[in-house]
């Protein structure tokens, strides 16, 4: 252990005596061994010695014979110190090749006063020869360096400063070598270095996982593989935004193969209907966590119907999820409906439910909402209010629950109870929805009067806008013309809500003291500073926010409570031009959504303050943004196309489940915080043995039907043209050349001389025959047989479009053809030479073949028979690319 000099003038003075160090000065880095004190000088602390105060070195071993000084000369090479049993330590140590071995013991020297900036000048030879007895102090030359000594002494000074120069440019590039400011010289660093290398490397820009991972992953077989969950969150996530990054990234990164991340997707459950695997999840949650508010609202899909392959069943009509059907299961859907949890206390925000719809009803929108509370009952989560928008379904789906919002502020009823739950739940009206038809209403009647009959113009606004493109400055406020111009894009939140804000408000306050064109605008400023501050009463996010924007706790409530009921009073008090007041008007909306979500928001934190150990209310948890934000989420999924349909929606809605760690940087709404991390576990999901269901098929039908079915020849040459193409999907998937031989065509091959084969063949490959360039193949009687039944089945099917709807409706198709084909003995006679060739435990070569040509030849007739239906619905000619090009060509 060794100890700093002390800072006190006289104490360093005095040890400085006692070292007897000729010409040394001290400095921060000099430091003085432990052996030079005495026990007694030392305090005893926790896993450490501490020198007292007033401790001084007084343990020496001096030499007892003064040593002969001699010529002061700068130091070159290395120096060899003694190792004599009167010395006491060495200064330094010395290189290895002047070492006498009968020095030995020179390494195990400890150090006595040490000085990284001065040792070399403060280490002077008294002599060149070595002395067994010379003094601690005094380190020695060996006579190998006497001359490199001359050599130097007869140095030019050009010659010296040409190898200054030198030493300064291999300093340069030695440390310019050693930096890596890029991606690109990162990547060809990891490339070409070894594994001890790389760690370096990686260690400064990465975590040590990824590193782990990297170093594992490059020393095995791309199959044996594996990743933390950090690495499988960062690919999902990078997959989620866009494959082909991922591909790119993934040519310079060990990442896992996109097939894997579109398998770990797959294994989450996110069937429509109520998600109970993620209800299950939050239920795992702290109680304090489990305060929530649900929000629902609806997001415009493509309509579209399309084959679920995984699912076994098409996609895209009205779907409520556990075989529920509300609707006419032939209606395509145009929405769907999402339900929302968000936490109140934390920030975790889930979707608990999802339905496919063509605009849902009032009516079960209600029995959903009843539906889903008593759900979030069952596994402990308390829901204290219902978001939505103030659309008119949404109206009247709480006037069925209950709400009478068509009242004076003092009459409305804003809550509701179900059967189940003995605590009130409250509607709270979207706030940024209510600004937006306040702002509507001012626009499109032009002009209010308030209680004092005095007018509140919109023009005052739009001269405001002028007047500061005329002096090309603005008052420090947002006004431009898409504010103005409201109606090109009515359900941008920002502006509606920078059109009625206080900078508004300030701004008219200033020209009405300075231009006589704003006289008159008082009535006009009130209106906008109440609407404003309304709507940051029920937006606070930050709880150390002040003014109206401060979040709701025990000192305040009681102000809010009187401020607020002020501001609603003075929303009723408000008419149009002739005389009406606007809360029974048509655009009524906004006045009575104002008063349900202030009146409502109030009672919820009187409740959770007073009841549940709620510190305060960030009121903008009741807003609608969180699954505003969920939809961008969806439609930022697939990058140009912002309109996905129902399957797509399902599949991305699998991606967001399995992790969250999405942001979104714009929307029609602003983020409170970054989402959490995934619910479930990334794994594997494991294939099943199909389990045998009861079906509503009846297979007499269908043979009955089957046999009465006419396939002309057209669509005779149209299946054997697909035949072809099946056997070109099959010929690498099969491994048996008597299986590949039994499904081509041999034209030379004839069974029986009674059946004309050969022309039977002619007959139905024309047209093949007419589409070959050479490169088409043609499939054997037998494939031909198969896909002629297996498409007369699915025109049976369609006779009845009920089994449309029928879950594995693929697989009945499949089941019914094997056991009509596999008996019979004239069907692919090739495989009976398979026995050698085969596994005496698996399956028949033949009934392979069978499922291989079914089940192939049904992914592409049950694809392309979504689209005939998809065009039979829509019955026109899409118009989104028309329009899309039209956005381009006038450069908006």
């Amino acid at each position: 252990m060794c100890s700093r000099f002390p800072d006190d003038d006289c104490r360093k003075k005095e040890w400085l005596e006692l070292v007897q160090r000729d010409n040394f000065t001290v400095t921060k880095s000099s430091r003085l061994c432990s052996a030079h004190f005495r026990s007694s000088e030392f305090v005893e602390a926790p896993g450490k010695l501490i020198l007292k105060n007033n401790a001084r070195p007084s343990i020496f071993n001096f030499p007892t014979t003064p040593i002969k000084k001699g010529v002061r000369r700068k130091l070159i090479g290395t120096v060899l110190f003694s190792s004599s049993n009167n010395t006491d330590h060495s200064y330094s140590r010395p290189s290895t090749s002047f070492i006498n071995p009968s020095l030995n013991n020179i390494a195990n020297s400890s150090i006595l006063v040490t000085d990284s900036n001065t040792v070399s000048e403060s280490i002077e030879p008294c002599d060149l020869t070595f002395r067994p007895n010379s003094s601690p102090h005094t380190p020695q030359y060996t006579p190998s360096l006497k001359n490199k000594r001359k050599r130097k002494i007869f140095e030019s000074p050009h010659k010296r400063s040409l190898k200054k120069k030198v030493k300064l440019l291999q300093q340069k590039v030695r440390r310019q070598n050693s930096k890596i400011t890029t991606l690109e010289e990162l990547m060809s660093t990891i490339k070409s270095s070894t594994d001890a290398e790389t760690t370096n490397v990686i260690e400064k820009n990465f975590t040590t996982l990824f590193l782990k991972d990297l170093i594992r992953n490059s020393k095995v077989e791309p199959t044996a593989r594996r990743y933390s969950d950090e690495i499988k969150k960062f690919a999902t996530t990078i997959y989620f935004y866009s494959p082909k990054a991922y591909s790119y990234i993934r040519s310079s990164i060990s990442l896992p193969n996109p097939s894997a991340i579109r398998n770990w997707i797959s294994n989450i459950d996110a069937n429509t209907g109520f998600l109970k695997n993620v209800l299950g999840e939050i239920s795992k949650f702290p109680d304090e966590d489990k305060y929530c508010c649900l929000i629902l609202d609806s997001m415009s899909i493509k309509k579209e119907i399309h084959w679920d392959r995984f699912n076994h069943k098409y996609i895209g009509y009205c779907d409520y999820g556990n075989n529920v059907t509300v609707e006419d299961c032939e209606s395509a859907a145009t929405e769907v409906l999402v339900f929302l949890l968000s936490s109140l206390k934390n920030k975790w925000k889930w979707p608990i439910g999802y339905w496919f719809v063509d605009k849902i009803k009032s009516t079960v929108q209600s029995q959903l909402i009843t539906m889903a509370i008593t759900e979030c009952n069952k596994f402990g989560i308390k829901v204290v209010n219902v978001t939505c928008d103030g659309a008119y379904a949404n109206a009247s789906t709480f006037k069925l629950l209950g709400c009478d919002l068509d009242q004076p502020y003092d009459s409305i009823k804003s809550d509701f109870n179900i059967a189940l739950s003995k605590q009130n739940i409250y509607f709270t009206p979207d706030a940024c929805h209510n600004v937006k038809l306040a702002r509507n209403a001012l626009g499109t009647f032009g002009a209010f009067t308030d209680e004092d009959n005095n007018l509140i113009e919109w023009r005052y606004i739009d001269k405001l806008f002028q007047l500061q493109n005329e002096i090309g400055f603005k008052l420090a406020n947002k006004i431009s013309a898409a504010h103005i111009n409201w109606k090109v894009n009515p359900m941008k939140v920002k502006f509606a809500v920078q059109t009625l804000s206080s900078s508004v408000a300030d701004s008219l306050l200033y020209l009405s003291q300075t231009s006589v064109e704003f006289e008159k605008c008082e009535a006009t400023i009130k209106f906008v500073r109440v609407i404003d501050e309304v709507f940051d009463f029920l937006n606070s996010r930050n709880p150390f926010a002040k003014g109206y924007k401060q979040a709701i706790h025990n000192k305040n409530i009681k102000y809010f409570e009187e401020k607020m009921k002020t501001n609603i009073q003075y929303l009723y008090s408000l008419k149009t031009v002739k005389g009406q007041y606007l809360w029974k008007s048509k655009r009524k909306t906004f006045v009575l959504g104002f008063a349900a979500a202030v009146k409502s928001t109030l009672a919820i934190a009187n409740n959770l303050l007073t009841n549940h150990n709620f510190k305060y209310i960030l009121t903008y948890k009741f807003s609608q943004d969180a699954l505003e934000l969920f939809f961008g989420f969806m439609r930022g999924k697939f990058g140009h196309n912002n309109n996905p349909n129902c399957l797509q929606f399902k599949h991305a809605l699998k991606s967001i489940l399995l992790h969250n760690s999405i942001k979104m940087s714009s929307g029609n709404c602003t983020l409170l915080s970054p989402n959490e991390d995934s619910l479930f576990a990334i794994k594997w999901k494991y294939k099943k043995l199909e389990e045998q269901e009861n079906d509503d098929v009846d297979y007499f039908l269908l043979v009955e039907q089957t046999n009465n079915t006419f396939l002309n020849s057209i669509t005779e040459n149209i299946l054997y043209y697909i035949s072809g193409y099946v056997v070109k999907k099959l010929i690498p998937i099969l491994k048996c050349k008597y299986c590949i031989e039994a499904i081509t065509y041999s034209p030379e091959y004839e069974d029986h001389s009674y059946c004309n084969k050969t022309d039977i063949m002619k007959s139905i490959s024309k047209f093949t025959f007419t589409k070959q360039r050479g490169g088409l193949r043609l499939a054997s009687n037998n494939v031909f047989k198969t896909i002629q039944l297996t498409e007369s089945l699915f025109k049976s099917l369609m006779i009845e479009k009920k089994q449309l709807f029928v879950k594995n409706m693929d697989l009945k198709i499949m089941v019914y053809v094997q056991n009509a084909l596999a008996t019979s003995s004239t069907m692919f006679q090739e495989c009976d030479n398979c026995w050698d060739t085969s596994d005496l435990f698996s399956r028949p070569h033949k009934i392979e073949i069978i499922n291989h040509i079914t089940r192939t030849y049904l992914n592409i007739r049950l694809h392309a028979y979504s689209k005939i239906m998809t065009s039979s619905i829509l019955k026109t000619v899409s118009k989104r690319q028309k329009l899309t090009k039209t956005v381009l060509f006038y450069n908006m």
